[in-house]
């Protein structure tokens, strides 16, 4: 029991530091220009809670970990990718479907379907790494 809090704690806890730099190199650093030219949809960030960002990158991250423990069967760093292929598939789609609803350029809508589908095969080498039957 305490091995697999263990787990489950470092996983989330290497999860949310390579989530956080992957989101600052593409979102903050890359596609920047994107966000910028369309100013107008966003919330300016003196408006957005500091704290809200880590909050819920740190409850996805541990329902991604927990997710996987109890989904998949046979653990391994290969599985996690696999995992996390998949995953990352869900979410990319769903936020290429943004681009029906949103005001936003093609461009943006196919990097987010890429950086989803690319951060969550990191994150599954991650939960695959530490997280053992």
């Amino acid at each position: 029991m305490m091995k697999s809090k263990k787990q489950i704690t470092l996983a989330t806890l290497f999860i949310v530091l390579a989530t956080m730099a992957m989101d600052f190199l593409f979102h903050g650093q890359l596609l920047m220009s994107l966000y910028e030219s369309t100013y107008y949809i966003w919330r300016p960030m003196e408006d957005v809670n500091p704290s809200l960002p880590g909050l819920v990158t740190l409850v996805y991250s541990l329902i991604y970990v927990l997710f996987y423990k109890v989904v998949v069967r046979t653990k391994s760093i290969v599985m996690g990718g696999t995992y996390g292929f998949f995953v990352g598939s869900l979410i990319g789609v769903l936020q290429l479907s943004f681009y029906i609803y949103l005001p936003i350029p093609y461009a943006m809508a196919v990097s987010w379907l890429g950086i989803a589908l690319f951060e969550s095969i990191v994150t599954g080498f991650i939960v695959g790494y530490f997280v053992k039957d």
